[in-house]
């Protein structure tokens, strides 16, 4: 069944008079199953389970499969070539709503064991902040829109953030006209050594404290 363009090269589907290239009015299901009768197929749609929310779903219907969202990244950038598991795998959502990084070390070369985790956790500046979700950047001048809201966050500050974890910040090519990221779970080996870290200190601090005590006890065994 064919869908003609209007006057304006733009696509419908369900909808007259479409805003944009293509609009759809309704979900898309995409579907690649030799047997029909498992009805595997990813649904895409907008606010069909909880209506008026205002949230992009994404349905996995997985049939008779194991389920689960699969992230593919396919390089050089531009490459119009097919994806293929495990080559191009980079992640994985599993149907717990688990969230899995590919992380095997036959992949990982250069290994070396994070040094001072706990001096740059100490370095760190955890805050709480509100969070505007209606701004935009023009030249390294940020504004916010008259229909801004805030959500009340913790967290970090990139530009602060980068100088302690540079490997947890996104920086933007344009820092005047693109915002910062920070992938928090990044920090996550950083927190870890801290942790390793702490009963080294505690041991010294202990021995330290019963040479302390012993000298206190000589001293007052001599009479002084």
């Amino acid at each position: 069944m064919a869908f003609p363009a209007d006057s304006s090269g733009n696509l419908g589907v369900g909808i007259a008079g479409p805003k944009t290239k293509m609009q759809l009015n309704g979900g898309i299901l995409r579907n690649r199953d030799k047997n029909i009768a498992h009805a595997n197929g990813t649904y895409i749609v907008w606010s069909t389970v909880r209506d008026n929310i205002g949230e992009t779903e994404f349905i996995n219907y997985k049939g008779t499969g194991t389920g689960g969202f699969r992230f593919y990244n396919v390089s050089p950038q531009g490459s119009t070539g097919t994806a293929s598991f495990p080559d191009n795998d980079i992640a994985f959502i599993n149907t717990d709503g688990t969230y899995n990084n590919v992380s095997d070390k036959r992949v990982k070369t250069n290994v070396n064991i994070i040094e001072n985790g706990l001096a740059k956790v100490m370095a760190m500046r955890p805050v709480s902040y509100d969070f505007h979700l209606g701004r935009t950047l023009r030249n390294g001048v940020v504004k916010f829109t008259e229909n801004d809201k805030t959500v009340n966050r913790i967290g970090f500050l990139a530009q602060e953030l980068e100088k302690v974890g540079p490997e947890a910040v996104l920086v933007p090519k344009d820092p005047a006209n693109e915002l910062y990221n920070v992938a928090y779970s990044t920090l996550i080996p950083v927190l870890t050594k801290a942790i390793q870290e702490q009963p080294a200190e505690i041991e010294k601090l202990k021995a330290q404290l019963v040479a302390y005590e012993h000298g206190y006890l000589s001293f007052q065994n001599n009479g002084y």
